[in-house]
C-alpha cells in the first residue's frame, strides 16, 4: 500500500507543481493564460485515472488467491515505470500548448493520449497480477494445501497401511519337528520385551517353520541379531528373510544352439523396453522346435515388455508370456497342494488319476481315451456352469488354472513403495486410489464389463455386468478409531439411488457380534446389524467359521461379506482359507452363481424332429465304425457310446429358427379385424394437411380407438369367464391347486426339514440331503446275493428287441440324458448286432451299468402334508433311456423265474425298476405282495379239484356259499355261511374264498372258480386294504399251486349254480355265522346315503324355493349348473324386478309396465325379448317348461341373453 500512496502523491504534487509555474508567468498573453487553465484541467483529470488505475490494480491483487504476490523488486521497477510514463506525458503536452493547432485539435489530441495511457496502465497491472501468480506457484510447491493436510492420515501402524514384505523373517528347524514346537522354542528362548523389538505376528509353515511378522526394518535387525547370540537356536534352527518374488517370461522356440549370454545380449539390442533391464537366464527346456528359456527380469522391465505380443529375437519374432509357478496334486488334480499333502479321501490311498481323461486305471502317458480335465468337470456340477471340459487337467488353456494363477496373484495385501501400490500384472485392472489406499477391487477377468460409481481411499464401490445383469460390488474399511456411523453413511446415499441392484458388500469393518462369530456384541456390531436390517442385508459369514483376522493381539471375526436383493444360495463355497500369507487378515473364498432358479443348466431333449436326419444317419454309422476298434471295460464302452451319441446329436442339430409369436388366450378374429381398420384410420388422420379434414379423421379415428380398447376390455374378461367356468365344471379346488403348483419353484420355497434329532437344516443343501437320506438310506451292511445256479436264462432275440422298439413311443419323455426313444431307436436299428451283444452280456453278467443307474430326482410336494418332514415330499426319479430298453427287452422266461422264490428276498428288490414304487422301508412296515394271476375259465383237458364260490344278498341278509369236486366232478364237500348284515356281497364273495382257502392242504393242487371279476382285480390290486383281501394274500404266500378263474353267472354251469343256491340258503338262516369287519369305504357310503335322505326331508319340508323345488323335487349330487344368468332364473333371485322389490323396495313391475318382473314374464310374455325368442327358443317353446328350455342348448343362449340385460338395467337404476 505504501507504493500505490507514493504513486498518488506524486501524481498530484506534480500538478501542483505545473499549476504554480502557469500562475507566476503574469507576463503571458490570454491565449497562454487559458492554455494553463486547459493544462490544469488535464492534470486534474490525469490525476483521476492514475488514482482508478490504481485502485483497479489493488483490486485485481486482492483476488489474487496467494497473500504474497509481489515483492521489493517488483515494487521499484513498477515505480520507475511509472515516472517515466508521467514525465512522457508532460513532455507531449508541452509541445501541445506550444503548438498552432486549434482548441478542436487539441482537445482530440489530449483525448485520445488519456486513452492511451490508460490501456498502458491496464496492461502494467495485468503484467504485475501474473508475475504475483508465478511466485505464488513457486513458493507452493514445498508447502502443502489444506486439503493435502486433511488428507493425509495420521502416523499409524494399522494392518492395511503399512509395509510388510520386507519385514519378515523365516525360522526352519534343521531336524524334522512340528511348527509349534519351533515357534515354543523360540518364544521361550527370546523375549520381545526384554530385547525391545515389537512383534505383529506369528504363523506355522510347511516343514515345521515359522514366519515372524515386525512392523519395522529395527525390529527385524534386532530379532536376528538376538537369534544369532543363542548358540542354542542358531544350531538348531535356520534364520532367512524371505525374498520378494522376481517376475520372469517364458520365450517360446528358440534356436536349439543359443548360448545364455547370447540370448541376454540380443534380447536388450533388438528390444527397447529390454536395454536397461538385468535379466538372467533361470532354466531352458526342449520344445517342439528349438528350446524355450525361461529368464527373469526387474518388474519396471516386466511391465513394459508385457505390452507387447510378441519379443524380437535374430529375424524372427517369438511367442513369450509370462511365467507363473502353480502348485498342482497329480492324485486329485486339485490346485494348491502336492500328492504328498493330499487330503482328499478319495485318492489317499490310490496312486492317482490320469491327468488327461481323469480315471484312475492308468498313467497320463499310457492314456487312449479323449481328453477331460477333472477340475472344469468339478466345477460344472457344483456351479451349474458350462466351462469345456475336452481338455487335459494340466493343459495351460484349463479355465481353472487361469483363476487359480490370477488368485495365486492377488493373494495378499497391497504392498507399497513410495506410497504407491505394486506387485500387480499389467493387465489387472485395479480400482483404488493412487496414495495408500484402504480399500479397492482387482479384477483379473478382461471380459467383464466394469464401471467405478466411487473411488474413495476408504471406499469403493463398482457396478459390473454379469450376464446381462448390472450388480453393485462395494468394499468399505471402517477404522477402529472412527465413528462407523459415519463410515455407513458414506454407504447410505449409494444404496438408496441403486435399490433394485443385486448388491454385495465386502469389508473390514472392525465390529463384534454373535452373528458372524463366537464373540460378543459391541456398540460397532449392534450398528451394523441395524443397518443390515435397516437395508435389508443378508451377513452371509458363518459363525462357526474360522477367524478373518489373525494378529498378535488375538485373533477376531471383523471382514464380513453381506449381500442385498440376493439369495443366499447364490453364494457358495463361502469359507475362510487358511492359506499363508503376508497379510494378518485371512483370505474370504467364495463363489458367486449369476443364476438361482435361472443358473441351471437345462438338458437338451434330443428328438428325431430337432435333428438333420441325414446328418445324424452319417455320423451315428462313422462313431459306430471306431467303436468296434476300441478295447476298453464293458461299462466304460456303455458310457462312451451314451456320451458320442450326445455329441452325435449335437453335431446334427438343426439350425434354429424363429419361433412362431403366439397370439393372447383372448385374441380373436374381429379383434384383428377392428385393429387393421384402426390402424388404417390412423394413417389417414396422421397423412392429412388440411385442418378441418384433419380434424374429422382424427375425430373418427379416436372414436374407433375407444371401441377396440373396450372390445379388448371384453374378450379378456369373456376368456376370463370361461376359463372360470372350466374350473367350476370340473373340480375347482384341484384346478386352482395344479394352477400354482405349476407356477411354484419348489427349490425356491424349500423350507427348513425337520431332522430325527427334532433339529431343523439350516441351508439347502442340508435339505435336499435329509429328503434324499430319507428315501434312499444307505444300507448299513453288503446285501450278499444267493446264486442257485439255475441262471440259465435265454438270450434276447432280435425279434423281441425289434417288438420291444416298436412298441414304444419315439417321442416318450426322455431321461436326464436328454435322449429319447427316437434317438436310441435309430441307434440299434444302424448296429442290431452290437447291440444285442450288449443286452445280452448285462443279462450274462447279472449287471446293470452304472451310467444307466445316473439318475436325476424330482422332488414332488404331496398335497396337504406338512412341508418339513421328508416324508412329504414325492421323489422321482429320471433312468436314462437305455436302462428302460434293457427291462423291457428281458424275455419272459426270466421275468417268470424272478418271481419265483429264487433265494432272493422282496426287501433286495424294493429300489428296482420294475413292479415296485420307490419307498422307505424304514417309514413303513415291510409287506409282501404276493403276485397274483387270475384267467377267463375255458375247456381244459387237465384233471384236478375244483372248487366254486359265491356271495349272494336277499332281504337286507347276506350269505356265502362254496362247492368242492374231484377229478370225476364227484362233491367231496359243500358249505353255506351267514355273515352280519352290514356286510357286503363283495365281502361275501371274497369270504368265501377264504373258507375255501382253509379246507385246502399247502401244496395240494386245484382250481377255485368264482363269478366276482372285482374280488380278483382286488386280490391283484396293492391298493385295497381291505381285511379280507389282505388274509387271502397271506394265506396264498404258502399255497402257491392254487390257480383262479372268472366264470360268467347264470349261464348254466353246474358248480357256480350250485355255489349260488348254497349262498342263497345261507342268507335265510336265523343265526349269524361270522362277523366280517366292515370296510371304511362301507361307513363312508352310509353316511353318504344318510345325509342324502335327510337333506332330502328338509328339502321337501321347506317353505322356500318352491318355484325351484317344481322343477327338481328330488336333489342329485350331480346336477350342477356353474353359470352366473342361469342360476338366477333357476332361483328366481338376482336382477329380476320382483326379487328387487323384496330386498330394496325397487318397483316389481316389469319395464315394458303389462306385468309383474317375474321370471316366467320374462321367459314366456315380455314382448322386449320378441327377438331373443324367435331367434333362440324351439317353436314349441310355450309347451316347454322352464327346465327343459334350460337344458336346451339354443334356448339357454337366449336365457342368458335375456338375464344379461336385465342384469344391465337393474345395475343402471342403483
Amino acid at each position: 500500500m505504501a507504493t500505490r500512496r507514493s504513486k498518488s502523491e506524486l501524481a498530484k504534487h506534480t500538478a501542483k507543481t505545473n499549476t504554480g509555474e502557469n500562475d507566476s508567468e503574469d507576463s503571458e498573453s490570454d491565449e497562454r493564460r487559458m492554455i494553463g487553465d486547459d493544462r490544469d484541467r488535464e492534470e486534474a483529470s490525469r490525476s483521476n485515472v492514475a488514482q482508478k488505475v490504481d485502485d483497479l490494480r489493488a483490486r485485481s491483487l486482492s483476488e489474487n488467491p496467494s497473500d504474497k504476490i509481489s515483492d521489493l523488486e517488483s515494487d521499484e521497477m513498477l515505480d520507475g515505470l511509472m515516472q517515466k510514463a508521467l514525465t512522457a506525458e508532460r513532455k507531449i503536452q508541452a509541445s501541445l500548448s506550444m503548438s498552432k493547432l486549434s482548441k478542436e485539435k487539441q482537445e482530440e489530441i489530449r483525448s485520445s493520449l488519456q486513452d492511451l495511457f490508460k490501456v498502458c496502465w491496464e496492461q502494467q497491472v495485468l503484467v504485475t497480477h501474473l508475475m504475483g501468480r508465478v511466485s505464488a506457484l513457486e513458493t507452493k510447491k514445498d508447502k502443502p494445501s489444506y486439503a493435502q493436510v486433511l488428507e493425509k492420515p495420521r502416523d499409524r501402524n494399522r494392518s492395511r497401511s503399512r509395509i510388510r514384505k520386507q519385514y519378515n523373517v523365516m525360522i526352519y528347524p534343521k531336524s524334522e519337528q512340528s511348527s509349534e514346537h519351533t515357534r515354543r522354542e523360540v518364544q521361550y528362548k527370546i523375549s520381545p520385551s526384554k530385547s525391545a523389538f515389537r512383534v505383529n505376528g506369528v504363523k506355522n509353515l510347511r516343514k515345521g517353520g515359522i514366519i515372524v511378522n515386525t512392523p519395522t526394518e529395527e525390529d527385524i535387525n534386532k530379532l536376528i541379531q538376538e537369534f544369532v547370540k543363542l548358540d542354542e537356536l542358531s544350531t538348531k534352527y535356520e534364520i532367512t528373510r524371505p525374498t520378494l518374488k522376481t517376475p520372469s517370461i517364458i520365450i517360446f522356440n528358440v534356436v536349439e544352439n543359443t548360448t545364455e549370454a547370447e540370448l541376454i545380449s540380443r534380447l536388450k539390442e533388438q528390444n527397447d523396453e529390454l536395454v536397461y533391464s538385468e535379466l538372467i537366464c533361470r532354466t531352458s527346456f526342449p520344445a517342439r522346435i528349438g528350446r524355450n528359456w525361461i529368464v527373469s527380469l526387474d518388474p519396471a522391465s516386466f511391465r513394459e515388455i508385457m505390452k507387447k505380443k510378441k519379443i524380437n529375437f535374430n529375424w524372427t519374432r517369438l511367442n513369450f508370456k509370462e511365467n507363473s509357478k502353480l502348485t498342482q496334486c497329480f492324485k486329485c488334480a486339485r490346485f494348491g497342494h502336492v500328492a504328498k499333502f493330499c487330503n482328499d479321501d478319495e485318492f489317499k490311498d490310490s496312486p492317482g488319476i490320469c491327468m488327461n481323461c481323469g480315471d484312475k486305471d492308468h498313467k497320463q502317458n499310457d492314456c487312449v481315451k479323449e481328453a477331460s480335465c477333472k477340475n472344469c468337470l468339478r466345477h460344472n456340477q457344483k456351479f451349474k456352469s458350462k466351462h469345456d471340459t475336452k481338455h487335459a487337467s494340466n493343459a495351460s488353456t484349463c479355465k481353472i488354472r487361469v483363476k487359480e494363477i490370477d488368485l495365486q496373484k492377488s493373494l495378499n495385501d497391497p504392498y507399497y513403495w513410495e506410497n504407491k501400490v505394486i506387485d500387480f500384472p499389467a493387465t489387472f485392472r485395479t480400482y483404488f486410489v493412487s496414495s495408500r489406499p484402504l480399500a479397492g477391487f482387482i479384477i483379473s477377468n478382461p471380459n467383464l464389463s466394469v464401471f467405478p460409481i466411487r473411488v474413495s481411499r476408504k471406499l469403493v464401490v463398482l457396478k459390473i455386468t454379469l450376464r446381462d445383469e448390472d450388480w453393485i460390488f462395494a468394499t468399505l474399511y471402517c477404522p477402529p478409531s472412527h465413528n462407523i456411523s459415519d463410515d455407513l453413511d458414506n454407504l447410505t446415499p449409494l444404496i438408496i439411488q441403486n435399490p433394485n441392484f443385486k448388491t454385495i458388500l465386502l469389508g473390514d469393518f472392525n465390529a463384534k457380534s454373535p452373528l458372524w462369530g463366537p464373540s460378543d456384541r459391541n456398540k460397532r456390531g449392534e450398528i451394523l446389524t441395524h443397518f443390515a436390517d435397516q437395508f435389508d442385508f443378508t451377513i452371509v459369514n458363518d459363525s462357526n467359521s474360522l477367524p478373518t483376522f489373525i494378529g498378535p493381539m488375538g485373533n477376531s471375526w471383523i471382514d464380513l461379506l453381506l449381500i442385498r436383493n440376493l439369495e443366499i444360495n447364490h453364494i457358495s463355497g463361502g469359507k475362510i482359507d487358511d492359506r499363508i500369507t503376508f497379510s494378518d487378515h485371512q483370505i474370504m473364498d467364495f463363489f458367486l452363481c449369476c443364476t438361482t432358479t435361472k443358473t441351471n443348466s437345462k438338458t437338451l431333449n434330443w428328438s428325431l424332429d430337432k435333428l438333420n436326419f441325414l446328418d445324424f444317419k452319417v455320423h451315428l454309422n462313422e462313431f459306430l465304425d471306431k467303436c468296434k476298434k476300441y478295447d476298453i471295460d464293458f461299462e466304460d464302452s456303455i458310457d462312451l457310446i451314451q456320451n458320442q451319441l450326445i455329441k452325435v446329436c449335437s453335431m446334427s442339430r438343426k439350425k434354429a429358427r424363429n419361433k412362431e409369436r403366439r397370439d393372447a388366450v383372448w385374441w380373436n378374429t374381429e379383434l384383428e379385424i377392428q385393429r387393421s381398420y384402426t390402424r388404417a384410420l390412423r394413417r389417414r388422420f396422421q397423412s392429412t394437411y388440411n385442418p378441418d379434414l384433419r380434424l374429422r379423421r382424427q375425430v373418427k379415428f379416436k372414436c374407433e380407438l375407444a371401441k377396440y380398447t373396450k372390445m379388448i376390455a371384453k374378450a379378456k374378461r369373456t376368456s376370463f369367464r370361461n376359463f372360470l367356468k372350466d374350473i367350476v365344471k370340473v373340480n375347482t379346488f384341484d384346478s386352482f391347486y395344479r394352477l400354482i403348483k405349476h407356477s411354484t419353484n419348489l427349490f425356491k420355497d424349500l423350507g427348513c426339514i425337520k431332522l430325527a434329532d427334532w433339529s431343523f437344516t439350516t441351508s439347502f443343501g442340508q435339505n435336499l440331503q435329509a429328503i434324499l437320506f430319507h428315501h434312499f438310506p444307505i444300507l448299513d451292511s453288503i446285501q450278499t446275493c444267493v446264486n442257485s445256479g439255475n441262471n440259465t436264462f435265454p438270450k434276447i432275440t432280435y425279434e423281441e428287441l425289434k417288438f420291444v422298439l416298436n412298441e414304444i413311443s419315439p417321442n416318450k419323455a426322455p431321461g436326464p440324458d436328454g435322449l429319447t426313444h427316437g434317438v436310441i431307436k435309430q441307434m440299434i436299428n444302424t448296429d442290431p448286432e452290437l447291440f444285442l451283444q450288449i443286452f445280452n452280456n448285462c443279462l450274462l453278467k447279472g449287471i446293470f451299468p452304472k451310467c444307466w443307474k445316473r439318475t436325476r430326482v424330482a422332488l414332488i410336494p404331496k398335497e396337504g402334508k406338512d412341508l418339513s418332514l421328508p416324508s412329504s415330499y414325492r421323489p422321482i426319479c429320471l433312468l436314462p433311456t437305455w436302462g428302460r430298453f434293457s427291462i423291457k427287452s428281458l424275455p419272459n422266461d426270466c421275468l417268470m423265474s424272478s418271481k419265483e422264490d429264487s433265494g432272493i428276498s422282496i426287501e433286495n428288490r424294493e429300489y428296482t425298476v420294475r413292479e415296485f414304487d420307490i419307498i422307505n422301508p424304514y417309514a413303513f412296515p415291510l409287506w409282501d405282495v404276493t403276485p397274483f394271476s387270475w384267467k377267463i375259465s375255458k375247456l381244459s383237458c387237465e384233471k384236478c379239484k375244483t372248487i366254486y364260490t359265491d356271495g349272494s344278498g336277499l332281504g337286507g341278509n347276506i350269505g356265502s356259499g362254496l362247492i368242492c369236486f374231484d377229478e370225476e366232478e364227484n362233491i367231496l364237500w359243500q358249505e353255506e355261511v351267514r355273515l352280519n348284515d352290514e356286510a357286503s356281497v363283495f365281502l361275501a364273495e371274497a369270504f368265501a374264498i377264504k373258507l375255501a382257502l382253509l379246507r385246502v392242504q399247502d401244496n395240494e393242487r386245484l382250481k377255485i372258480f368264482t363269478d366276482s371279476q372285482s374280488v380278483l382285480q382286488s386280490l391283484e390290486s396293492s391298493q385295497i386294504h381291505a381285511s379280507v383281501i389282505l388274509d387271502i394274500k397271506n394265506i396264498l404266500k404258502n399255497k402257491k399251486c392254487i390257480e383262479f378263474y372268472w366264470v360268467k353267472a347264470h349261464i348254466g354251469i353246474r358248480g357256480n349254480e350250485m355255489a349260488d343256491v348254497l349262498a342263497k340258503n345261507a342268507t335265510r338262516r336265523e343265526n349269524i355265522d361270522h362277523i366280517v369287519k366292515i370296510p371304511k369305504s362301507w361307513v363312508n357310503h352310509q353316511f353318504k346315503l344318510l345325509a342324502l335322505k335327510k337333506w332330502q326331508q328338509r328339502w321337501e319340508g321347506s317353505q322356500n324355493s318352491r318355484f325351484l323345488f317344481g322343477m327338481m323335487p328330488n336333489i342329485n349330487t350331480k346336477r350342477c349348473y356353474g353359470d352366473f344368468f342361469i342360476n338366477q332364473i333357476l332361483t328366481t333371485h338376482g336382477c329380476f324386478p320382483q326379487h328387487q322389490h323384496r330386498l330394496f323396495g325397487k318397483s316389481p313391475d316389469c319395464f315394458c309396465g303389462r306385468d309383474f318382473g317375474t321370471i316366467i314374464h320374462y321367459v314366456y310374455g315380455c314382448s322386449k325379448y320378441n327377438n331373443i325368442r324367435e331367434k333362440f327358443f324351439p317353436r314349441n317353446f310355450p309347451s316347454l317348461g322352464i327346465l327343459e328350455l334350460v337344458t336346451h342348448f339354443s334356448a339357454k343362449k337366449g336365457l342368458r341373453l335375456i338375464v344379461q340385460d336385465l342384469f344391465e338395467l337393474s345395475v343402471s337404476t342403483l
